[in-house]
């Protein structure tokens, strides 16, 4: 395996490597946000929630009320059938 110190490692494959890292988090970031969002209805949307399965403790929530994925106003106390959990 090639390290950064190994005379085997090319500069043009450092440079392709570091920019391939680079745009990673671009194009994910990107992807969540492209196409029309869901209807409430296709995503079984409820205004009370299922537990600890609301909106607020979704990882598509983007406060104070919108969803990255679901059309309309979004409460933090709603919840729908594509929660995630939100990491950390």
């Amino acid at each position: 395996m090639a390290t950064i110190f190994d005379s085997n490692m090319s500069r043009r494959g450092l440079l392709v490597g570091g920019a391939a890292l680079g745009v990673a988090p671009i194009l994910a970031a990107t992807s969540a946000h492209a196409g029309p969002k869901a209807s409430k209805a296709s995503v079984g949307f409820i205004e009370t929630a299922l537990g600890d399965h609301n909106c607020g403790a979704c990882r598509m929530f983007r406060g104070p009320s919108s969803c990255l994925q679901v059309d309309g106003v979004i409460g933090n106390d709603c919840g729908c059938k594509i929660w995630v959990p939100k990491i950390g």
